[in-house]
């Protein structure tokens, strides 16, 4: 059976995700004068709350029971039955200068495939958030990052899904990501054991701009 909605969100890692640009904050003081921080007119890292929206859809495949694939990993084809999932949030990201972020927000999913009577095919405010994040920035504007999401469901329940990963640009103060379409593993932890696990494999953009201090 499908995951619960309640835990549905956490794809997102859906969201999934993201990113930024950069302020005066992220430049070295002691540099010339607008030349602080920049290697060949870009930024070298990210620093502070950059606001972010993300749209997109995922394909999610059955629950499983532990370590049962629900994509095949080389053709990226559905191992079980599958639903569609469309997909929109928002929230802020923070970054800082040693290349880790976290991420908080929430999300709101439609589920086209859930529409018979009784079904319950739109979900709101569905909080999410990172544990894990790092970012790489490269010397040309590209950048790159990888996730991992925990959701608390109550106290002894919780799913983790990883790994969300996007790759993108820095453009000013803002940044453009595209996930990439790697399979996702979502795990629900029970009394600190796996007892289920969903994949998902998603297509998504998000979008950021460093909010004012």
């Amino acid at each position: 059976m499908f995951s619960k909605p309640g835990r549905k969100w956490v794809i997102l890692s859906s969201a999934v995700a993201a990113l930024s640009a950069v302020g005066a904050s992220a430049y070295g003081a002691d540099e010339p004068a607008g030349q602080q921080g920049l290697v060949t007119g870009y930024p070298r890292f990210l620093e502070g709350d950059y606001a972010y929206t993300t749209v997109g859809y995922c394909v999610e495949s059955a629950g499983q029971p532990p370590g049962v694939a629900g994509f095949d990993p080389q053709t990226l084809q559905l191992l079980t039955p599958g639903q569609i999932i469309d997909l929109a949030g928002s929230g802020t990201l923070h970054f800082e200068a040693n290349g880790t972020l976290t991420l908080s927000g929430s999300a709101a999913w439609v589920l086209p495939s859930q529409t018979a009577a009784g079904n319950n095919p739109v979900l709101t405010n569905l909080q999410q958030s990172s544990t894990v994040g790092s970012y790489v920035l490269g010397a040309d504007g590209a950048i790159s990052v990888v996730q991992t999401f925990r959701q608390n469901v109550n106290s002894n329940t919780f799913v983790i899904v990883q790994p969300t990963q996007w790759q993108g640009v820095v453009n000013g103060k803002s940044v453009n990501l595209n996930i990439q379409q790697n399979v996702q593993t979502l795990q629900t932890f029970v009394n600190g054991v796996v007892v289920q696990e969903n994949q998902v494999i998603c297509v998504q953009t998000l979008n950021a701009s460093r909010l004012a201090n």
